[in-house]
């Protein structure tokens, strides 16, 4: 049983280092980075799956539901990577000042939510055919 739980964490860090997204970086506020200690935090967008794991984790609540896909999202603190597999992002999201995870939070959103632009433009698209 040992050496399933140890090759599934060594595929889980072979496929963490070999993930090719883009990190968004964000800086946080000074007031803010002195008050907390962090200076900066990288998300990327999530994949299908990681959306499901996150919503598995929420169990049906749509605020807890929040805080998961934004932490599936968190990739980095102050440019060391955190993640889910090791710990280090439960300790870190825990420690976290309110007003960062707040951040956390928004900037995941402005990642993977459409603007009214593109969102006008889509809707506006739509055609109807019958039969």
């Amino acid at each position: 049983m040992a050496g399933n739980n140890a090759s599934s964490l060594s595929d889980i860090h072979s496929a963490a280092k070999n993930d090719s997204r883009p990190i968004h970086r964000f800086t946080i506020p000074e007031s803010l980075a002195r008050e907390s200690g962090i200076t900066q935090v990288g998300l990327v967008e999530l994949l299908a799956d990681d959306e499901l794991n996150a919503t598995r984790r929420a169990h049906n609540d749509p605020i807890r539901l929040a805080y998961e896909l934004a932490r599936e999202s968190l990739r980095e603190i102050d440019g060391k990577p955190v993640s889910l597999a090791n710990g280090s992002l439960d300790l870190a999201w825990n420690r976290m000042a309110a007003k960062v995870r707040t951040l956390v939070m928004t900037a995941y959103s402005s990642i993977h939510q459409p603007g009214d632009e593109l969102t006008s433009g889509f809707l506006k698209s739509r055609t109807t055919t019958v039969g």
